[in-house]
């Protein structure tokens, strides 16, 4: 066993093994602590501005016109301050048809109308698609030209073998860069968005089957590039 593959195995191992004892424990990491005296969860009317609606716009001499009410979204990981790990005194429950159920929401999604949305989450889901676009079309390039070296019957050749690692690489680094993203997004969340009743928590939101994914094509890379010396050892053996 060559010393990629050993490295490529025992990172695959430890990324598994540590994805199966966060995904165990639910770990979440609240940053702040603030609470304000005069917060609260009520029910409202919904203002017009929350509306994704087309407004008919009156002008002088009668004429008309409509202008868009566009709102954001985005999503937010939560933890309450009271009840749960913060004591038994408070909790949001739900009454219906004679049953009572706690509720402790994890992730909750938060609307904005957009002239009051930062920049800074457009900028960053931007370039967040941006990346994974062309990440996606670049091993979609590399699948097609994998599936084609095998077709020529070159399964055990070493541009085989490079494909797969680089598009395993690729995978490992769209995870990182996922979570890199993750980690500034809920960082900027806790510092600038404020919740009655509930703290803004960092949790990694980074789709953990990329990196597994990716090391696993970088293993199957190096376990080809071993096949691709034996076969030729066999050549000359014979």
């Amino acid at each position: 066993m060559n010393k990629k593959l050993k490295l490529y195995c025992s990172l695959f191992v430890t990324v598994l093994i540590l994805f199966m004892v966060f995904n165990f424990i639910h770990v979440s990491f609240p940053f702040s602590y603030c609470t304000y005296d005069n917060e609260k969860l009520e029910f409202m009317d919904t203002p017009g501005e929350f509306y994704d609606v087309f407004d008919t716009i009156r002008h002088e001499g009668g004429s008309s016109g409509y202008a868009s009410v566009k709102t954001y979204n985005f999503d937010v990981d939560v933890m309450p301050k009271h009840g749960g790990l913060y004591g038994k005194d408070m909790a949001l429950f739900s009454i219906s048809n004679n049953q009572i159920n706690k509720i402790q929401m994890q992730s909750v999604r938060l609307t904005t109308p957009s002239r009051q949305a930062s920049t800074f989450f457009v900028i960053l889901s931007f370039a967040l698609s941006l990346v994974s676009f062309i990440v996606a079309v670049y091993i979609i390039v590399l699948v097609f030209k994998i599936v084609k070296r095998i077709r020529e019957g070159e399964i055990f050749a070493s541009q085989v073998s490079r494909f797969l690692d680089i598009a395993g690489k690729l995978l490992v680094g769209l995870y990182l860069f996922q979570f890199i993203v993750s980690f500034v997004y809920s960082m900027y969340c806790i510092n600038h968005i404020h919740l009655a009743q509930y703290y803004v928590v960092y949790k990694n939101d980074a789709n953990i089957m990329l990196i597994l994914t990716g090391l696993g094509l970088m293993i199957i890379s190096q376990i080809i590039l071993m096949g691709k010396d034996l076969k030729e050892e066999q050549d000359l053996t014979i």
